[in-house]
């Protein structure tokens, strides 16, 4: 039997309902063929059982411990070779949902493209469905600098430096070239590094306009985002490009700035008490991602151990 057009990893935890709607939508999709499985990243709620009865043991693989995207994704990975590995690989998280068309867009992107490694799709919010979240991601050593695009030059596709990791299409080669996920990472950044590796060794990064999906994005990420974020901030850019800690936190005490004047004048979709609180949670997740990078902790937060 053929390998399919796409494997895909959808991961999760305590999520069932959610990552069902998203694994539902994928197998709705329109001209590719699939395999897949859902990664139960060690749930508390019973989400592993309820996976199961709804896509059957050979769809659903259950770790012991929560290991974050980099484990979960990575776990996934291993099945895929399992399975024979010659497929392209999605790598998709719980809260997303994708139309008809968007992987075969993604697949012809790449089919389009030998020299291309990875595609996403336009991110936009499921309760603002035309407002753009990601349209790709471009970065500034120089700044030490990660950003996403909110804007995207129409509908053709273009190259960007990375991806969020919500929802990539791999092409196997990359992942024969460069392995897998940085474990040290655990959660945020990885996706980054990644395409960050895979820009090293010759492949180009996709962003396909035409290929649409939508996540749900919370007012306020919880604190361990800003733990995350800083600490593997840090580490990003220093096995990356060399850059030390100094411009790093120099990166991080300008958003702080910025954050805080955003408690005057708050930004679009946030009151003033929702923007201290953002500054509150980046002020304490900076602190303690910093202190963690200088003691060189990494992996799951202390809280999590």
């Amino acid at each position: 039997m053929s390998a399919p057009d796409i494997f895909v990893v959808a991961l999760t935890r305590n999520g069932a309902p959610t990552v069902t709607r998203c694994v539902e939508s994928v197998l709705a999709s329109e001209g590719v063929t699939l395999d897949y499985v859902v990664v139960d990243n060690a749930s508390t709620d019973g989400s592993g059982e309820r996976l199961v009865r709804r896509f059957g043991e050979g769809h659903v693989l259950r770790l012991a411990a929560n290991t974050g995207y980099t484990g979960g994704m990575n776990a996934g990975l291993a099945r895929w070779r399992e399975r024979g590995g010659g497929s392209h690989v999605l790598l998709l998280t719980q809260d997303m949902t994708l139309e008809p068309c968007a992987l075969a867009r993604l697949l012809g992107a790449l089919r389009a493209e030998p020299g291309a490694g990875m595609a996403g799709p336009l991110v936009l919010y499921r309760d603002e469905p035309e407002r753009v979240f990601s349209a790709g991601g471009r970065l500034e050593p120089r700044r030490a600098r990660s950003y996403q695009l909110r804007t995207f030059p129409g509908r053709t596709t273009y190259a960007v430096d990375w991806i969020d990791g919500c929802c990539m299409l791999i092409r196997p080669e990359v992942i024969a070239a460069i392995g897998g996920l940085d474990d040290r990472y655990f959660i945020y950044f990885e996706e980054t590094d990644f395409c960050r590796r895979a820009g090293a060794a010759g492949w180009r990064i996709l962003l396909v306009p035409e290929a649409r999906a939508w996540q749900e994005k919370p007012a306020l990420p919880a604190p361990y985002y800003f733990y995350f974020m800083a600490r593997n901030r840090y580490l990003f850019w220093r096995k990356n490009y060399g850059v030390g800690g100094g411009r790093v936190a120099l990166t991080l005490a300008r958003e702080l700035v910025g954050l805080a004047r955003g408690v005057v004048r708050p930004p679009r979709g946030r009151s003033r008490a929702l923007a201290l609180r953002w500054l509150v949670r980046h002020a304490r997740g900076t602190a303690l991602g910093t202190r963690d990078y200088l003691r060189g902790r990494f992996g799951p937060a202390p809280e999590m151990r």
